[in-house]
Parts: structure tokens; C-alpha cells; sequence
């Protein structure tokens, strides 16, 4: 990932469970960018985004080979 933006908008109790939720929003080229959201069995406890990008996991492992 390049990066993640996340927004705290309420706390959960303790030992509640949470559940977590990426939607893919939007592709330009290699850059994908999701929609995030985090809830509780209440309501909304989070929301942000993430941005990654498509790699060629060849040309990447020969970089970090040096």
C-alpha cells in the first residue's frame, strides 16, 4: 500500500466485535484507491481511505536483489 487515511468516529465497548469493510472505488492505471469503513454492532466506529498500487512482482524482486 502508499497509504492509509483512517477517521476514529466513536469507540466500541470493551469485547465488542468489530468488522472491517474495503470497497474498491476507483482505478487509474496501476493506482487503486479503496473505501474503508469499520463498525460495531452499533453504528459506524471508523471510515478513511487506502491507496495501493498494481506491482510487477518480478521487476520488484530484481530491485531488491540489488
Amino acid at each position: 500500500g502508499a497509504k492509509m487515511d483512517m477517521t476514529h468516529v466513536r469507540p466500541s465497548g470493551e469485547g465488542e466485535e468489530v468488522h472491517a469493510e474495503a470497497t474498491l472505488v476507483e482505478v487509474e492505471g496501476r493506482k487503486l484507491t479503496f473505501s474503508l469503513v469499520a463498525r460495531d454492532s452499533a453504528d459506524v466506529i471508523g471510515e478513511g481511505t487506502h491507496i495501493r498500487y498494481i506491482v510487477d512482482r518480478a521487476k520488484f524482486l530484481l530491485k531488491l536483489k540489488g
